[in-house]
Order: structure tokens, then sequence, then C-alpha cells
């Protein structure tokens, strides 16, 4: 062990894979010493099989995809305080080692993102819950159980400086998260000369309200991230903060990359853009570095009662993506390109068993309609990407940042309407910077000229965020001492072209075709007539205990550790499915137990959506087979609802011969209430008064019919 650990310092210590250059004042980020635009993708290896991991990142490559972007989460590998598992001994989806191997062996980068506090809707922000239980956390026990957000972590949203002098004050997180970040970052190792960035915590400098200036404590504790980090590999891996229009960008004491999602319009329109471009302008406030994108998403994520993302028009991402260009975008990393489904009770309590954001890929791999226009950048940057690395725009006109959000709006606002390229600038730590004083486009609006750093090379970037049609007159661009003309353009709604000025532009590179994704089996048992089974199974291939009621009409699976919830009740035939990603038979403790949100949870408008009652929380399953029918009983005590333990009961019960099946909650008397399912339809008996403390209500809401097909893992777009 002791030469394992030798052999990883001598690795990072030797790295030198990654690294800006500054090229007559032009910031360049370089990879092996060439200019490199990330094109990247968060992959959660966490929510996908092992088995699709292969396949998932060739259809990623296939798209354009260069940077493989990854949460390495703290209570995934860490799961108790006696375990750290990166070989997959304990679960396979926990094999780092595998899942960096593939992704060398095709070709990728890496940003790792090893937290300590990973959000993404994950239980407990991916801080491990046996450290949060301790008292210097100050962390109600209820919000711990319930997988909440560290109290701390969401202190840290309106209150950054706070939050930080609350963590630096903290021996017991202190002396973990700089053992965990040593762990994981040796760990991977083998696989630095991979590694092009690592990030420090998640969502860190975010919001403009926020106290993230001066704020000595937050600079400090970002700094004491940045030396556990460097301890292990060195200082000149670059390092960067995830966050979102942050208060004095230029001030953060690494370089901020800058996360951005649409507001719930369906189609992007003014409000979408100007925000779009206040917020990269923010990060072009930063000196010597280039603009990056963390987390893009033209869209947003499923929430805990949504049974579908919602809704976004696929050119949104085309959109999006070319006006982030022309603000200087030299890196993106989409979050997420594939839609994922959580291992059963490590979600969120505000999220879903399903992680969708309607993204490029579905669940399975497959494409959906947002896959053309993410593709089509990705071509982009495989044609231009060596060169788009090395260009900033040309500006036209400068915008001093000095702390007034409107006013910054409006006069970007302004410089898009009269086809202006604008730069913000903040001067209190930049010079102005130089401008052309006319229309460096040659009045295109949505339109920028991208210019290399001797000025010799150019690409004309421009975009059509219309609903309807649009044609560009005749105009030229005057480049340094030359004249080029620009023919008319005609350009369809949400499309957008690049136009090479000054070089003969590279051959297009063939787009491989997405591989096609093949379902992964289930090795369902057979049924015999007139009987009813069960028995346990992993059909999601996570690992996770599941177990399969059928009797040959119907299939229903039962999650364990997800609550004992069902996702799924189909008809054996047609596979046509009648429960959706919320799940079935859920406990609703909003009655008795649910305990009204936590002073120590600051974010409470927003985790608290719905009661969360047990929907995470692991049962204990037993099966109970009399004669032909066939039922699962499922248990679990917690000690948070009460002065004393609560335990929650429920049993599912499949007869022989019907598509029907039931779930009772008895009571202390042996009684209580019945859920009674029918392809879709659900009759309940039992009473709403009168539950006695141990049972737990049925939540009815759960049960709205969404079919899929479950031998694709669901969900599949109808």
């Amino acid at each position: 062990m002791h030469l394992a650990l030798v052999l990883a310092a001598l690795l990072w210590q030797s790295w030198h894979t990654s690294g800006i250059v500054h090229d007559r004042g032009t910031p360049v980020f370089t990879v092996n010493s060439r200019p490199y635009f990330v094109y990247g993708a968060a992959f959660f290896y966490e929510r996908t099989p092992v088995a699709q991991w292969r396949g998932d990142l060739e259809r990623y490559r296939a798209m354009g995809i260069n940077t493989i972007d990854l949460y390495l989460i703290w209570n995934w590998h860490e799961p108790d305080a006696h375990t750290i598992d990166f070989t997959g001994r304990t679960n396979p989806q926990r094999n780092l080692a595998k899942l960096l191997t593939i992704i060398h062996q095709l070709g990728f980068k890496v940003i790792v993102r090893p937290g300590p506090v990973i959000r993404n809707e994950w239980r407990n922000g991916g801080y491990p819950d046996w450290l949060l239980e301790r008292p210097e956390y100050n962390m109600p026990l209820h919000d711990v159980l319930e997988g909440r957000y560290p109290a701390t972590a969401t202190l840290q949203n309106a209150h950054a400086d706070a939050a930080a002098n609350e963590w630096l004050h903290n021996p017991v997180h202190l002396q973990y998260t700089s053992k965990w970040l040593h762990d994981v970052l040796t760990e991977i190792a083998p696989w630095s000369r991979d590694v092009i960035a690592i990030a420090l915590d998640d969502d860190q400098g975010a919001y403009l309200d926020n106290d993230t200036y001066p704020a000595p404590h937050w600079h400090a504790y970002i700094n004491w991230l940045k030396a556990q980090v460097q301890h292990t590999v060195g200082s000149r891996v670059p390092l960067f903060i995830n966050t979102y229009q942050m208060k004095v960008t230029a001030s953060t004491p690494v370089w901020a990359w800058g996360n951005w999602y649409q507001s719930d319009a369906y189609r992007i329109g003014d409000h979408d853009i100007a925000q779009l471009a206040f917020s990269f302008g923010l990060l072009q406030t930063q000196t010597g570095v280039p603009v990056m994108s963390s987390e893009f998403q033209a869209g947003w994520l499923q929430g805990a009662n949504e049974t579908t993302p919602r809704p976004a028009a696929p050119e949104n991402t085309t959109i999006a993506l070319h006006k982030m260009l022309q603000m200087g975008m030299r890196g993106v990393v989409n979050f997420p390109v594939q839609d994922t489904r959580n291992p059963a009770g490590y979600e969120a309590p505000w999220a879903n068993w399903f992680y969708g954001w309607d993204a490029a890929l579905h669940v399975d791999g497959n494409p959906s309609p947002r896959y053309a226009p993410t593709a089509a950048f990705g071509a982009l940057v495989r044609r231009y990407g060596a060169l788009l690395a090395t260009m900033e725009p040309q500006v036209d006109r400068a915008i001093a940042w000095r702390g007034d959000a409107d006013q910054t709006i409006a006069q970007l606002q302004q410089c898009r309407a009269l086809a202006l390229t604008c730069r913000v600038y903040d001067p209190r730590y930049q010079p102005a910077p130089r401008v052309t004083g006319r229309s460096s486009t040659g009045g295109l609006r949505d339109a920028a000229l991208l210019v290399t750093p001797g000025g010799t090379r150019a690409i004309l970037d421009i975009f059509n965020p219309d609903l309807g049609e649009r044609d560009t007159a005749r105009t030229s661009i005057i480049i340094g001492t030359q004249r080029f003309a620009i023919p008319p353009l005609h350009l369809a709604p949400g499309n957008a072209v690049d136009i090479p000025l000054g070089f003969t532009p590279p051959p297009a590179s063939i787009m491989k075709p997405l591989p096609h994704a093949t379902p992964l089996p289930v090795a369902w048992r057979k049924v015999l007539p007139n009987e009813a089974i069960a028995y346990e199974l992993d059909v999601f291939h996570d690992e996770m205990p599941t177990y399969v009621l059928d009797n040959g009409i119907v299939r229903v699976v039962v999650s364990a550790n997800a609550g004992a919830r069902s996702f799924i009740y189909e008809d054996d035939r047609t596979r046509k499915n009648y429960f959706n990603t919320i799940g079935a038979a859920r406990d609703g403790t909003e009655s008795m137990f649910d305990t009204p949100a936590s002073e120590r949870d600051y974010i409470a408008a927003y985790t608290h959506p719905t009661p969360a009652g047990t929907f995470n929380r692991p049962y204990s399953c037993h099966i109970d087979q009399t004669g032909t029918r066939a039922a699962l009983t499922c248990g679990y005590t917690a000690p948070d609802f009460g002065y004393e333990p609560v335990t929650f009961t429920k049993t599912f019960d499949l007869a022989p011969g019907t598509d029907v099946f039931t779930v009772t909650w008895p009571d202390m008397n042996g009684s209580g209430r019945t859920a009674r399912y029918e392809r879709g339809e659900i009759w309940r008996s039992g009473t709403e008064q009168g539950v006695p403390q141990g049972a737990a209500t049925p939540n009815p809401s759960a049960t709205a019919a969404w079919p899929y097909d479950s031998t694709l893992h669901p969900p599949l777009r109808r």
C-alpha cells in the first residue's frame, strides 16, 4: 500500500496535461500543449448500469463530446464509516478504476469534481450521513435521514461567508474532508494524465445577492480546499469553482466557471438571452483565464412529483450554445447529455427517481429530439475546436461592471439591438478592453466576429432565435486591412451558421452514426398458469434489493431501498406500465408524522415541495409465498418521527388469474388501509381519520398512469 501511495504521488508530480498560455494577451486553454475547446458531458456513472458504461460513452463520443465530467461522490464511495469502495466490491457502479479505464480507452479527457459537497439532487448532497449525524454539524436527524443537503451547505446559498466560517470551525469536517480528497485523488492517480481540471466543492460563490465579496471566510475556505487538493495533485492542475452570477467574479480565489440553465419558457426568448449574456459577461471580468461553462442545459430537471421533465424546444440548445460562444465561451459541459435513473434511495427528497432533463439521449442511450442540436455543436467543435479555443469576440463596446445588474443587463440588451458585440469588464481588476466603436459584424444582429490573437483569421458566428425564418442583407466585414463580403443569408428558426474568414476551413469531419443502444436483459422467471410467484431480482442492474410479484398476467416490481415503492406495474404480454417514476405505494406521512421544515434547512422553500415521508428509506422485505398466492411484506423503523421509533409496514399481495394487486398498511389492531390497483385505477378502503401511530398512509397521487417499456428501463418518450 505504501508503494502504491508513492507511485500515485509520483504520477501527480509528473502531471503536465493542461494549462493556460497567453497568446498576445489572449488566454488559451491547452491540453498536451495544443489549444483545446472543451465540449464536455457530465457522466453519472452512479446512475448508470455498469453494462451500459462503454456503450453510452461511445454514443457520447459519436456526438462530438471530447471531455467527460465526473462527480466523484463521497457518500457513494464511502457508504459507511468502515467502508471505502473504488473497485466495485460493494456495488459494481462504484468501480471507478473500470470507469476511468474505459474513458481512457475511448480517448476522452476528464474533469473531476470530488466535492466534498455534491448537490446534484443526490442524497445528503453527497456528504456521508454517518458524519452528518455527529453533533458538530448541528443538523436535525430528520433532515439527515430524509437525505437533505448538509445544513451548512444550504446556508451557503445566501450567506456564503457565514457558511464558510461554519465549515472552517468544524474540525470533523476539516479532518474527514482532507482525508476524502486525498483518498479519491490518490485513487485516480493512474489516470491523472487524462485529467484537465478539478472542481472545488459545488456551486460555490453563486448568486448576486450572496455575501461572496469581500467575504474573508469564504476566500479562506476556498483556499483551504485548494490547499487540500494541491497537497495530492501539486500546484499545476487547473482548479475551478462552478458558480452562477457571482457578485464580484474577478475576486474569486480560483478560476470561476459558469452554470446556466434555461428558464421555464418553452422556447428561449429575449429574457433568457439577456440573462445568459449577463451571466457570461460576469465571467468575462476575470483576468487571464478563458470563459468556461461548467454546467449547461436548455431545460430543467424532472421534479419530485412530476411525471416528465419540463418541456423545452430542442432548438434552444443551438440558440444558447451559440450565444455563449459569442460571449467568449471556450468550453462547455452539458449537464447532462443523457437522462439517467437514481439508484434506489439515493435521490434527494425534492428529486425524482428518474433523473430526467429531456437531454440529448434517453435513459437507454437512444437519441431524443435534443440530440441533433447537441451533436451539431459537437461537429462544429470537431471542425474548428482548436481554432475556436484561441479566438475571442471582436469587442465593439465595453461595459463596466459596478454591481448594478439591471443597468448592465439593459446595456447588453442595447448592444444586441444595435448589432454590437459588447464585453463586460470590472474596473477594479481590469483595464477597459480595446473596442472598435462600430459593429464588427457589419450590422448583423445575433452575431459575433470571433478573431484569433493575430487578427488574421476569424469566424463569423450568427444564429436565429426567432420563431420565423430570418433573411439577412448583403454586408461586409473588416478584419485588419482586409474586407470580406458576406452574402445574404437565410436562417431557419433556431438555426446557426459559422462562416470562416481569412483562411481555408478544414474539411468537415464525417460524424459517425450514433451506435444503437441494446437494452439490458432482465431475467424474469417463468410463471405457470394459475400461479403467482414472488422473488428477488436485480431488475434495474444497480445491485439494489428489488422484488418481483408476477402471475403471468401482470408484474409488480418493488424497490426496497426506495421506501418500498413500486415503479413498475405492467402487463406481462404488452409490457405496458401503469406506474410512473414518482413511484406508487409511497408512504405519505403528512397526516401525522411529517415535520415542518427545520430551521437549519436554509433553502426549505425549494427543498420541501411535498412531504417526503419515507420515500427513500431502506425497507427490509421478506417474501410470503402461500400456495399459489404471492405476497411481499416490507418494514422500516424510523427513529425521527416521534418520541419513540415508529415502524412502517406494508404488504403487497398478488393472486393468480387477476390483474389486481393490493397494498395494505396495517395498524396496531391488525386492520388499517388498503390500496387496490387494477390496470392504472385505484380504489382505497379504510378511512382517512384514525390512522394509529405506527401506520403510514398511501399517497394516491403517486399512481398517475404513464406508460413506458420496462424492458428498455424507464422511461421512453412516446
